[in-house]
């Protein structure tokens, strides 16, 4: 079977050595680079590289630069990178999120959560998500005759292909399709399928979820639980109402959030919805139903914020 590649980016050769040992053993084939320019030419080289880890100070490039430069190319802009630092504030962590990273680790990190982190984004890719920013593509001329609509879902395929729809009503598509992908996410595992905070953690690290929410969905307990989105533009904001069948969850513990949530293995999505996509997040009854909001700005106000 062919070995899927990552390329690894640090200036340290130290730390090269670590990942090309950690990564390879888990039968992934390395790719390494010293620097973000380095990196960009590997990676025209190797243009089926699946995961990037990369370092955030670096001299030449910096992974900020590097990551602002990938995500401008439609080729490569969805591949997961996985930012490592050992400067991790949550400025820093707010900037690497907006900018597009998919997990922020800290070092030192333990090899295990290197390993678990690259397998998460390896199931984020494998049904992979609608390109948004398709600008030829029917569905994108479309959206912006939206004014209200509804949609059904019941798999992560569905979550994801319909996420990178409705943000095209949303006035930053990019900014808020990771956040809407992730509390559509979290209405089929943790609504309809009721996998619970640390279950999710524990068949994260076993490698083990995407089979068990294979497993679910086809129980009959589970087996006919939909989740709907539903849709709702005007002249002052955008606004989608995602609802599940589940029990619901007690969302109190929720209603702040801090940056170091999204350097989580799980649990990050509200983090990531709350400070990134939405100007507002609420929840309501029981936690079953949750309202995403983003008003629609001038220029001038976009400055000013």
């Amino acid at each position: 079977m062919k070995k899927r590649k990552l390329l690894i980016v640090d200036d340290e050769e130290f730390n090269l050595d670590i990942m090309e040992e950690y990564i390879g053993d888990a039968g992934f084939l390395t790719i390494p680079a010293r620097n973000g320019l380095e990196a960009w030419n590997l990676l025209q080289e190797h243009p089926d590289v699946q995961v990037i880890v990369l370092d955030r100070m670096m001299p030449v490039m910096d992974g900020m630069a590097f990551l602002e430069k990938i995500k401008q190319e439609r080729r490569y802009r969805e591949i997961p990178i996985i930012m490592q630092t050992a400067a991790a504030s949550p400025d820093q962590i707010y900037e690497g999120m907006k900018a597009g990273v998919f997990y922020y680790l800290t070092k030192p990190y333990e090899k295990d959560l290197l390993l678990n982190v690259i397998n998460a984004a390896m199931q984020d890719i494998q049904t992979g998500v609608l390109d948004i920013d398709g600008n030829d593509s029917a569905p994108r001329k479309v959206q912006h005759m939206i004014r209200q609509a509804q949609f059904e879902f019941k798999t992560p395929a569905q979550a994801r292909e319909l996420a990178g729809f409705i943000a095209g009503v949303f006035p930053d598509p990019g900014a808020c399709s990771p956040g809407l992908n992730e509390m559509m996410m979290n209405a089929i595992e943790h609504g309809n399928l009721a996998i619970s905070y640390d279950e999710k953690r524990r068949l994260l690290m076993t490698g083990q979820w995407k089979q068990e929410i294979e497993r679910r969905l086809n129980q009959p307990e589970y087996q006919s639980r939909r989740a709907l989105a539903i849709v709702t533009v005007d002249n002052e904001k955008a606004e989608v109402v995602i609802q599940d069948e589940g029990k619901g969850f007690d969302y109190r513990k929720f209603n702040t959030t801090r940056p170091e949530h999204i350097t989580e293995l799980n649990g990050r999505g509200i983090a990531i919805a709350r400070m990134i996509s939405f100007d507002s997040i609420t929840y309501e009854g029981c936690g079953n139903t949750v309202r995403c909001i983003t008003a629609h700005r001038t220029q001038a106000e976009k400055i000013a914020i």
